[in-house]
Parts: C-alpha cells; sequence; structure tokens
C-alpha cells in the first residue's frame, strides 16, 4: 500500500514526500534493490546526483546484476565529473553482460 503511495505521489509532483515514504519503506525494508533503485531514480528528478550515485550503489550491492540500472550509474558519474568510477563500472559491465551471455548459451 505503501509503493501506491509513493508513486501516486511522485505522479503529482509531490517529490519529497515521495522520498519520506520511500525512506520508511527502506526503513523495513532495507534489502530491497527495487526500493533503493527507484529512490535513486527520484533523487536524479530531484537533481541529487551523489545521493542518487549512492543509492544506486546500494541496489546494485544487493543486485549487481541490474544491467539498466548500470548503465544509468555509469552515465550519472560521468554527468559528474566521475570518470574514473564510471570506468570501473564498465570494466564491471563488460563483465558481466559476458558472463550473462555465456550463461545465455549455456541453456
Amino acid at each position: 500500500a505503501l509503493e501506491l503511495a509513493v508513486f501516486a505521489l511522485e505522479q503529482v509532483g509531490k517529490a519529497s514526500e515521495s522520498l519520506d515514504s520511500l525512506n520508511e519503506l527502506l526503513k523495513k525494508n532495507s534489502w530491497s534493490a527495487a526500493l533503493h533503485s527507484q529512490k535513486a531514480q527520484l533523487l536524479q528528478k530531484m537533481n541529487q546526483p551523489e545521493k542518487a550515485i549512492k543509492s544506486m550503489e546500494r541496489s546494485l550491492a544487493i543486485d549487481p546484476q541490474q544491467i539498466q540500472l548500470r548503465s544509468q550509474l555509469i552515465d550519472l558519474l560521468n554527468s559528474v565529473d566521475r570518470t574514473a568510477d564510471a570506468t570501473a563500472q564498465q570494466q564491471l559491465l563488460k563483465r558481466l553482460t559476458k558472463r550473462l551471455k555465456e550463461t545465455e548459451g549455456e541453456k
């Protein structure tokens, strides 16, 4: 129910209230990669790139196989001139996609 409230608040442009709700959800479920990812997207919309990066990193620490989120992280790192970090993430992404392709080939 609270997840729906977060979504509804986002849709009506109440970003700070939505962020508060997400933080409440994360207190109860800090191991949710999806919630950390959602928080990162919201922080990005709120023009808080460093906080968004931290949330993306938390989400990826929980579920490292999120290819799209890792790509977004790379773009965001580059946008704040953290090119060394972006390059490291790019290398991780390459290894991950290679491993996923190999796994798909085994099936």
